[in-house]
């Protein structure tokens, strides 16, 4: 039982799935690759990492990415060693579901479903195929951490992510960096035209107003 003042990480859920798409190359060079569902209990944060492997070195990566600068106090997944491994490194206390039994991970296998659901519909909605899932994955999370009063994303930092809500897959045009804008010519159009795929965060999920 979690209080409504429960802090950050007092309890977080997590799953990770395998995907392959055959020869078809994502932007790790590598057909397959882990995905892990992260969710704390306390702020109904919801937050997705792709990486090239399940190894230790990149689980922690995905595992801090998540924390950020806070301590999770428990740390509640399946037996996937990686994930075992990769909570001990970090010294996260960690609960085990009952293996070949997914209904004792039932929370984590929840979020799971709802990452896809919205991975799907992004898609389908976008127009793009399934070698965006990465990016329609972590659009839908932050959504679903910026809705609601107060949504997850302000019981996590204290405030909203102050940002424009753009559709998934929309045309846009972009105001490139500084660096990038150098090498215009002096009378060439000052923005650029792209597709949105989603918000920069940083460590811990802080939008830093960087648009993809």
């Amino acid at each position: 039982i979690f209080t409504a003042d429960a802090s950050i990480s007092d309890h977080m859920a997590c799953s990770s799935m395998q995907f392959g798409w055959g020869n078809q190359i994502n932007r790790f060079k590598n057909p397959q690759y882990m995905y892990g569902n992260f969710y704390d209990v306390a702020t109904e944060w919801m937050f997705c990492e792709f990486k090239p492997s399940r190894s230790e070195e990149y689980t922690v990566e995905a595992f801090n990415n998540f924390a950020g600068t806070e301590k999770v106090k428990y740390f509640y997944a399946d037996n996937a060693g990686e994930l075992i491994a990769s909570a001990r490194a970090l010294g996260w206390p960690n609960g085990t579901s009952t293996p070949g039994c997914p209904q004792t991970n039932g929370l984590a296998e929840r979020m799971v479903q709802r990452v896809k659901d919205g991975i799907r519909v992004f898609l389908v909605q976008s127009g793009l195929d399934k070698s965006w899932c990465e990016w329609a994955a972590k659009c839908f999370c932050f959504g679903f951490d910026t809705e609601g009063e107060p949504s997850p994303y302000e019981s996590r930092h204290g405030v909203q992510a102050n940002h424009d809500r753009i559709p998934f897959g929309a045309r846009v045009d972009f105001m490139p960096t500084p660096a990038d804008a150098e090498k215009f010519g002096p009378f060439e159009p000052k923005t650029r035209s792209g597709i949105f795929l989603g918000y920069h965060q940083q460590p811990g999920g802080r939008f830093n107003g960087d648009y993809y």
